[in-house]
């Protein structure tokens, strides 16, 4: 019961009778009660209205004379009209109740509204009813973790019914229960349709009752996702592995070789473990800022330590992904040092006559876990001629002797170093011809000065020989090379 009033009416109505009249008090007791909304949507008003006899008044010799006089109660409410009780006869006494119920909308609750009891108004203020369904409180989650529920309630004395509903799925958490908070974690077979990334909708339903009678449904609608945690493939060991691929002047090679390897990864896919009866779907591997989606997954050339990015997908979207780091050999092109040329006589001894040259040089390069060598190689050249002779091997480290280098020409001596990869490196050292102040030549056709005449009726000029013209004043001029080459461009 929501709330109930009791007023008391007192109505004087004139009894007439014989030589004179008299007043017949009537006092009218009634009491409206406020009952819960129904299914309707409506609020029951019930009247009860008992109407008994005060007191009479008599005539003048006092005694009470009885008419067959009659009284009749009546109740108006919103365009209704209820006889309650009567007639009533004078001297009467009535002690019993009359029911009359009446029915109003729920949103009338709080308004005042006016009965008429025999021509009287009362006006009574409806109030809001304390047993109102509870509402629901519930907050967005992830699909396969608890999801909590709140029920609030307005009176302990309300009890619920609730339900949920997800992805075509209805499940009752609680029946008739007077309990207020509820925890509903969704069953594996709920979401594992769903595909990665893919939100669905769950909605609490909560009936409310109220002294036996439902009151009400109120409804809370939450937002979930299904996590790559919960749904995600998972890889045991070795599932992507990766080893060398090495082509070119790598091939047959075993290790990793910086600047020439590439990784090829390899996927086990029946080390792979799906969920939910998905599959796998396919592989991907992305290193250095490539990505490759289909077999031969092999990454670009690796030019030191790279991590590498395995990824295989199941038919529903969901990701399992594994880092690999792959660490090369460093590789460096051979390298030469401690370098000695020099002309030599036919036992090794420098001599600037001689027509030998000793050559000499440390030679290294990367081993590459013993797979890599190199080789060393001299050749040689007079200056003015444009390409080398046949090469001479060499070992690194180790003098040895060129021969067939005349003392009187300029040489150009150049050593090459060449390992299994084909990094090499070049040097190039010049041999001077030996001095001369003046030589003829055998055939006495030319003569050089600083030098040895290589041509027939010329006069050569040695390095940094200048040539001094004088007259018979003693006058003189001195030309070097360049200044004696500028003269004859003019001319």
């Amino acid at each position: 019961m929501a709330w109930s009033e009791t007023r008391t009416i007192t109505t004087n109505d004139r009894i007439w009778w014989g030589a004179g009249y008299g007043r017949l008090h009537w006092t009218r007791t009634w009491t409206v009660t406020e009952l819960t909304p129904d299914q309707a949507g409506t609020i029951r008003l019930r009247m009860s209205l008992r109407s008994a006899e005060y007191d009479a008044y008599a005539d003048a010799d006092g005694s009470v004379v009885t008419y067959n006089t009659t009284v009749t109660d009546t109740v108006s409410f919103g365009g209704q009209t209820v006889t309650i009780r009567g007639p009533y006869t004078v001297g009467d006494t009535y002690t019993g109740y009359y029911d009359q119920e009446f029915r109003v909308p729920a949103s009338w609750a709080g308004q005042t509204v006016s009965f008429r009891i025999t021509g009287q108004s009362v006006g009574v203020v409806l109030g809001a009813s304390p047993a109102q369904p509870s509402t629901v409180s519930a907050a967005d989650g992830v699909l396969g973790q608890p999801v909590s529920v709140s029920l609030n309630r307005t009176t302990g004395e309300v009890t619920h019914t609730l339900t949920v509903s997800c992805l075509g799925r209805s499940e009752t958490l609680l029946t008739d229960s007077a309990e207020v908070t509820a925890v509903w974690t969704p069953a594996t077979a709920v979401y594992a349709p769903l595909m990665s990334g893919t939100d669905c909708e769950a909605v609490f339903s909560c009936e409310s009752f109220y002294q036996g009678q439902s009151i009400g449904t109120e409804t809370k609608t939450v937002t979930l996702r299904l996590s790559e945690t919960d749904g995600a493939p998972v890889g045991a060991d070795g599932w992507a592995a990766a080893s060398p691929y090495n082509t070119g002047a790598a091939a047959g090679m075993s290790g990793w070789i910086q600047g020439f390897s590439r990784a090829e990864i390899r996927f086990d896919t029946s080390k792979i473990t799906t969920k939910y009866g998905a599959t796998v779907a396919g592989c991907s591997v992305t290193a250095l800022e490539e990505t490759v989606t289909q077999a031969p997954f092999r990454t670009p050339v690796l030019r030191g330590e790279t991590r590498i990015r395995c990824t295989v997908t199941d038919s529903r979207g969901f990701p399992f992904t594994e880092t690999l780091t792959v660490t090369p050999q460093s590789y460096a092109i051979p390298a030469l040092s401690s370098i000695r040329v020099f002309r030599c006589d036919s036992q090794g001894n420098e001599d600037e006559d001689g027509s030998f040259c000793l050559v000499q040089a440390a030679l290294s390069c990367s081993s590459l876990s013993g797979e890599n060598s190199c080789g060393l190689w001299a050749s040689f050249k007079t200056r003015q001629a444009e390409a080398y002779g046949p090469e001479t091997a060499l070992t690194g480290g180790t003098a040895q002797l060129l021969s067939g280098l005349d003392p009187d020409q300029a040489w150009d001596v150049k050593l090459r170093a060449r390992d299994t990869l084909g990094g090499q490196v070049e040097a190039v050292r010049t041999l001077t011809p030996r001095a001369w102040a003046m030589k003829f030549r055998p055939d006495g056709q030319g003569v050089g000065f600083g030098r040895a005449p290589t041509e027939a009726n010329v006069l050569e000029l040695g390095n940094g020989w200048c040539l001094k013209l004088s007259d018979a004043n003693g006058s003189s001029v001195t030309l070097s090379y360049a200044q004696l080459t500028q003269l004859l461009n003019l001319i």
